[in-house]
């Protein structure tokens, strides 16, 4: 659409150009035809195409013209023996097509010309490269029968040449002739039905991919100069800067056959001048678009490292307003979180949290991806250099501390603003969100750790990069252990108990382990003790050395075992932890289950709302009316985890593992229960073990 209307403003314009009495171009103004409608002589009628002659042309039919053997243009339109692109958009039968000029693998340039009217002869397409810059330029010429007027002693006589080539004024001529150019235009449907014929035309060039991987090269059209005139024909697509001229023919132009440039091969000028431009836009797309295009270009495979390296440093400087936006939408959402977190539902959490790590993933994707990349780079480069202190060195450094202080931006979010971000994805268990947020936060805060040192206060202390990328897939693992507590939690808080019951099980099966193994220690100790240091018979101990040996490394086994304690201790308490928080989360959801039932009963009560309202409450006079007005709170088991306390009297102070602890002791994890109406089994406690 876009090269019709380009093709029309051309045609339009060079109508109102042409006059009466000297018609220069050949155009045509094309009538829309009605439906259904055709033409008697068989011409432009869409109902009733007419057939077309197909010529298949190679090598071996059209000549491949070399700079030796290429002649002179004249500066005379109408002498011209070659025809500008423009002006198959006239002869075409199809209005706005045109000529088509395809490259193919093989070193193969295909020429398309679309039907077009060949009552005058037989456009033929020439190809001509140069034999030292290798560009290619496509030109089209006119082979008929050629009539010319000799005049001899007075005598005119009308000579007709086969196979000649054909001018402008020919084939203007020509179209007069045969009633086809009417008061300066072309009749269309004057053309006789198969006045028409289009050819595909093949030809070779010669082109070594590694002899002149860095040259460019470009196919262009032959365009004689002598037609760049207010009553000639105007170049659809501009003209070719690279080429100006073709080869040897100082009155000829070159014409693009598209709206940018073709090349056959892009080479390092062309590459490099669109480097240039993307870094000068300071538009990170553009740049990464071009660092994109620019893949394992042979042109530049001397310098190629060199480029990326500058490109990537220059990305980093045009994205800063993309990662400006990005942070100002997350902060957007901070602040809402803030104000509204505690009373914010479920839906409008999840849509925030959605958004909110889309952003971070674009933060990701656009900025800390080609950061890290662009810090891997210089770690390498900074690893290579033994003086510490040169001023490569020095330089280096300092682009590293700047991109480690860019990269840990995101990590260094306002805390509370984090927190609410959080605290509002724990709440609603938001796993996905969460895991997505806490990846790129780790990955923003080690890496922004990553530097050759000496130790930054700043900083802290240096990572490797392989160190970064390890902590940051254990953190999220551990990560995603706290995932399953909040899901653990939020379905409690739905009502379902089978979080509490497995948990429960998990403390309570850790408490026995512990015992189990103390006890083992215990018992062990009181036999080793007996059979080494117990007095024998005669008075004395039965084996000196071994009881030695044994009361000497007392202390250390103690110590052992005391810390293997307080690991399950710790484990023993994350447990108690979370049954603390799920049954916060259980008494929210009866509480609320208790609240509807009431909103529901008094809808249905057409007295609740009223006598509740008075001042003496039925519950007075009327005991039991509401039910139980007690509660009940479930307080887990004590749970004795000392284990057996052994005495073993060896002469010296008693043995004894740390005093026995009562663990559970506190209620914390305490939550309240409605008892039912009119008594019965109490509901909803957590299950005895």
């Amino acid at each position: 659409m876009k090269l019709n209307k380009k093709m029309m403003a051309i045609n339009v314009l060079a109508t109102l150009l042409m006059t009466d009495v000297a018609m220069a171009r050949i155009s045509g103004e094309r009538k829309p035809s009605t439906p259904g409608e055709s033409s008697s002589s068989g011409g432009r009628s869409q109902s009733q195409p007419s057939k077309v002659k197909v010529t298949v042309a190679s090598k071996d039919n059209f000549q491949v013209v070399k700079t030796a053997d290429m002649v002179n243009c004249t500066m005379d339109m109408d002498q011209e023996k070659y025809f500008p692109l423009d002006l198959f958009t006239q002869l075409s039968r199809d209005e706005g097509a045109g000529v088509d000029i395809q490259l193919r693998a093989g070193n193969k340039v295909v020429v398309k010309i679309p039907p077009t009217i060949n009552v005058c002869g037989q456009f033929t397409p020439e190809l001509r490269q140069d034999n030292d810059t290798k560009n290619v330029t496509v030109l089209i010429k006119l082979i008929g029968t050629k009539k010319e007027t000799i005049e001899v002693n007075g005598v005119k006589t009308v000579v007709e040449t086969k196979d000649a080539l054909l001018t402008h004024k020919d084939l203007e001529d020509c179209l007069v002739e045969k009633n086809i150019i009417v008061d300066g235009k072309i009749d269309y449907d004057k053309v006789p039905g198969k006045g028409y014929s289009e050819s595909i035309s093949t030809f070779d060039y010669d082109f070594d991919k590694k002899k002149d991987v860095k040259n460019t090269v470009t196919v262009s059209y032959g365009y004689p100069k002598s037609y760049d005139s207010d009553e000639g024909y105007k170049a659809l697509f501009g003209f070719e800067d690279r080429t100006p001229n073709v080869p040897g023919e100082s009155c000829m132009r070159t014409e693009k056959i598209a709206d940018n440039s073709v090349y056959i091969n892009e080479g390092r000028d062309v590459l490099i001048e669109r480097i240039n431009a993307a870094c000068m836009s300071e538009d990170a797309q553009k740049i990464a678009d071009a660092k994109r295009s620019m893949g394992n270009a042979d042109a530049l495979k001397d310098i190629a490292e060199k480029i990326k390296s500058e490109m990537d440093a220059a990305y980093l400087v045009a994205v800063k307003k993309d990662v400006l936006a990005i942070s100002n939408k997350m902060s957007k959402i901070e602040d809402n979180l803030n104000k509204n977190k505690d009373s914010m539902d479920e839906a409008k959490a999840k849509k925030l949290m959605a958004e909110y790590a889309s952003l971070a993933k674009d933060l990701d994707r656009d900025f800390l991806n080609p950061a890290i990349k662009r810090l891997d780079n210089l770690m390498l480069k900074r690893a290579a250099l033994d003086d510490d202190e040169s001023p490569a060195a020095r330089d280096l450094d300092a682009e590293i501390k700047k991109i480690n202080e860019d990269v840990s931006q995101f990590s260094k979010r306002n805390p509370t603003s984090f927190a609410s971000v959080y605290s509002v994805m724990e709440k609603y268990a938001l796993n996905d969100s969460a895991k997505t947020i806490e990846d790129i936060r780790l990955k923003s805060y080690l890496y922004g750790k990553v530097y050759a040192g000496p130790t930054d206060d700043r900083r802290g202390k240096p990572l490797s990069f392989e160190s970064a990328n390890q902590q940051q897939v254990q953190k999220l693992s551990s990560f995603e252990k706290t995932l399953n507590v909040w899901s653990d939690v939020y379905l409690v808080g739905k009502g379902n108990m089978l979080p509490i019951q497995r948990t429960e099980r998990e403390r309570q099966g850790a408490i026995d382990r512990m015992n189990s193994r103390y006890a083992a220690f215990e018992k062990k100790e009181l036999s080793d003790y007996n059979n080494y240091c117990s007095v024998g018979m005669l008075g004395s101990v039965k084996n000196p050395v071994k009881c030695k040996e044994f009361v000497g490394g007392r202390d250390k086994r103690m110590q052992n075992e005391l810390k293997k304690r307080e690991k399950d201790l710790l484990y023993v308490r994350s447990k108690n932890d979370m049954l603390t928080k799920m049954g916060t989360s259980y008494n929210d959801y009866q509480r609320n289950v208790a609240s509807k039932e009431a909103a529901e009963a008094e809808m249905y009560d057409p007295t609740g709302s009223t006598y509740t309202n008075y001042d003496d409450n039925f519950a007075d006079r009327f005991p039991g009316y509401y039910g139980p007005s007690s509660t009940t709170a479930y307080d887990p088991n004590m749970y004795n985890m000392g284990g057996v306390s052994g005495s073993m009297n060896m002469g010296q102070p008693q043995m004894m593992m740390a005093q026995q602890q009562q663990y559970g002791g506190q209620q914390g994890y305490q939550y309240q229960m409605q008892q039912p109406q009119g008594g019965g089994q109490q509901m909803g406690a957590w299950p005895s073990l």
